[in-house]
């Protein structure tokens, strides 16, 4: 996806740790192995982690507590409706490319969007 990796670079530089949860199974890591992104994130779930599937909050519970995250200051980035309505239930934050009438949802055009939502923060 356009903007993908340098929006990484900048995560990664400014300390931000990454996840990914997905209803992919395994070969998740393949691809972002083959892609040479399995390096900057922090943890990879899949639908084989054994967590509920989304919207359900199990796997950002787990996230949350495991690595100590403020839920008001963690996001879940997606492209669909369910994955707005998974931070709803999850008690976190919520950058997708739709808009949505959760108040916790912040909406980009594009990826390279993502550091301006964190510039006044």
């Amino acid at each position: 996806m356009p903007g993908a990796r340098e929006v990484l670079a900048w995560s990664d530089e400014a300390g931000i740790l990454q996840f990914v949860y997905t209803h992919k199974g395994d070969n998740a890591f393949t691809i972002l192995r083959d892609l040479g992104l399995e390096c900057c994130f922090t943890e990879i779930l899949t639908n084989q982690s054994g967590f509920a599937r989304k919207p359900s909050p199990e796997a950002a519970t787990y996230l949350l507590d495991k690595y100590e995250l403020d839920p008001r200051a963690t996001y879940y980035i997606g492209d669909r409706t369910l994955d707005v309505e998974f931070a709803q239930n999850s008690g976190i934050q919520s950058i997708n490319f739709l808009e949505s009438s959760y108040e916790g949802n912040q909406r980009i055009q594009v990826l390279a969007d993502i550091p301006y939502i964190f510039e006044d923060k």
